[in-house]
């Protein structure tokens, strides 16, 4: 599996919406990733990176518990 997760990806290991994943990344409530605006990726809308390993430490469970929930 990949090392850096999107906000879908993110909020299906949550449990919460994709959209509450990017306001709180954005707001910086959530500090386990990071926007990557439209602009700096030449892109039309924003991305969010969010290291899988940032993720299980903030959720504090490990990286294989992140991988099953993504395969589930």
């Amino acid at each position: 599996m990949k090392d850096i997760l999107s906000a879908r990806q993110a909020a299906k290991v949550i449990g919460c919406s994709a959209q509450k994943v990017r306001v709180r990344i954005e707001r910086n409530i959530w500090k386990f990733g990071r926007v990557v605006t439209a602009k700096e990726s030449g892109r039309v809308v924003n991305a969010y990176e969010i290291p899988k390993r940032s993720l299980a430490r903030f959720l504090e469970i490990d990286i294989e518990e992140v991988d099953r929930r993504l395969e589930g």
